[in-house]
């Protein structure tokens, strides 16, 4: 009788290992933790330009360093990307602070739309200037040159396609005069915009992105170009026009061969945060993004002066989230 309990208990204790061992072993290649969220998508911006190089470094970064948490990156551009985070079809953002200031108050191209509800500010990133690039023998000088060209704005979801063309305006063009006096406007995203101006099918590309960006360099590697620049008496039009641009140099050098800095106007890359992020989860990928920002100026270096000085430079606490806050408090 006792071998026989003997036995019964040793083949329960093995049961109960294995079954520790199953669960230990299955923890184990899940690789993973439980996480209140875990797919993020980051909706940025065209391949070829800085939004799309950051948001890849980013999500490498975080789905290191946070096991479990997949992350997908999008391209999108400019005010849709902080709808798709307010629809739930993105939980981050990139944006312009000119449009993140619309979404939030419901304002310009939100008029119709209201106040985004469930975005709350994340990160301010760099500045992006608003380059505009022809080849060299063009002969287009000046916006005021537009008015029967073959031009690039954009895709017709990029905030630059609004701000062009109020750029127009001021010299009394339109995107309907341009196609009326024999031009065109081809909306189309920085991967496409070389080939079209390098074969002549475009007179002009134009991006509200970091500089130096991807689609100019690979132009600029093939064929002489030259910069239109922003007046100044446009500039002041334009941030009147559009709280949140703002006049910027683009520095001498930026490009190979740019000898002369560009007079243009810019603003901020901001990302935006979907609300229904969890808060420790928001603060978590804060502090991820924060201590690997190094690496990310290795991705792209117009991170290079992306730290904790700036990272939130123009926002108002009162509309960041609450993870952002919480590391924010700790420092």
């Amino acid at each position: 009788m006792k071998k026989l309990l003997g036995f019964i208990f040793l083949a329960l204790m093995s049961i109960i290992l294995a079954a520790c061992g199953g669960s230990e072993e299955a923890e184990s290649s899940s690789g993973g933790e439980d996480l209140e969220m875990s797919n993020i998508v980051i909706s940025s911006g065209p391949i070829g330009g800085g939004w799309y190089n950051t948001a890849a470094g980013i999500a490498e970064i975080l789905m290191r360093e946070i096991p479990g948490l997949n992350v997908t990156v999008n391209e999108g551009g400019g005010y849709e990307n902080i709808k798709l985070v307010e629809n739930g079809d993105a939980q981050i953002g990139y944006a312009f602070t000119n449009d993140v200031m619309s979404g939030l108050t419901g304002t310009g191209v939100f008029e119709e739309d209201g106040k985004m509800e469930n975005v709350n500010t994340f990160l301010s990133l760099y500045k992006s200037h608003l380059q505009t690039v022809t080849l060299a023998d063009s002969e287009i000088d000046s916006y005021a040159d537009f008015g029967d060209k073959d031009i690039l704005p954009g895709e017709a979801s990029y905030a630059t396609v609004q701000h062009v063309e109020k750029i127009l305006n001021y010299h009394d063009i339109s995107y309907d005069s341009i196609r009326e006096n024999g031009g065109s406007v081809s909306y189309t995203g920085y991967s496409d915009m070389t080939g079209l101006v390098k074969d002549g099918h475009a007179d002009v590309a134009i991006g509200m992105t970091a500089a130096p960006s991807g689609f100019i360099m690979e132009l600029n590697a093939q064929d002489d170009i030259n910069f239109v620049e922003i007046e100044p008496d446009v500039q002041e039009y334009i941030q009147e026009e559009v709280p949140g641009i703002v006049p910027m140099e683009m520095p001498a050098g930026t490009y190979d061969g740019q000898d002369e800095p560009v007079d243009t106007v810019g603003s901020y890359t901001n990302l935006v945060m979907s609300s229904e992020v969890p808060e420790d989860l928001a603060h978590r990928i804060t502090k991820v993004i924060m201590d690997n920002r190094d690496e990310l100026e290795e991705v792209d270096s117009v991170l290079s002066n992306f730290n904790e000085d700036t990272m939130v430079e123009g926002l108002e606490k009162e509309n960041l989230h609450p993870g952002v806050v919480k590391y924010l408090d700790e420092r």
